[in-house]
């Protein structure tokens, strides 16, 4: 890490402790970018600043909460306690009868940074996709 001279302050004007900068590659979706990060003493994983996202990203699809960079398409986590939406990824390949109902396990990714209790709906073109309808409904996370 290399010093930061300049000051950072959060959202309410507070200064931020923050210990130094280093450059990383990063890989989202299929591609690698070099990026310039800003260590600070911060309660989240990391923040996707600004100028990243001018830089980067095509657009931010916030209803299907993902980032669209050319053709990758990179999934939103929302990382905070209060967060009560989440994705789930079923475990195994499941053959469901036609006509029918059942319960499938499912892993949660970054369930350790969501609400114990989260809410679960459908996503209109996976269920096309895979013509598919699963129900919303509430999940505990942990």
């Amino acid at each position: 890490m290399t010093p930061v001279t300049q000051s950072f302050h959060t959202v309410s004007g507070q200064q931020m402790n923050i210990l130094g900068k280093v450059d990383l590659v990063v890989q989202l979706g299929k591609e690698c970018y070099d990026v310039n990060f800003v260590v600070g003493d911060i309660d989240s994983d990391g923040i996707l600043g600004q100028d990243f996202l001018r830089q980067i990203v095509d657009h931010i699809n916030y209803g299907k909460s993902c980032l669209v960079m050319g053709s990758d398409i990179v999934p939103l986590h929302t990382v905070c306690g209060s967060s009560q939406i989440c994705r789930v990824e079923v475990r195994d390949t499941v053959k469901i009868p036609a006509d029918s109902r059942m319960w499938v396990p499912v892993n949660i990714p970054l369930a350790e940074y969501i609400a114990p209790l989260c809410f679960v709906e459908p996503d209109p073109d996976v269920m096309a996709e895979k013509e598919v309808f699963p129900m919303s409904g509430i999940v505990e996370t942990h």
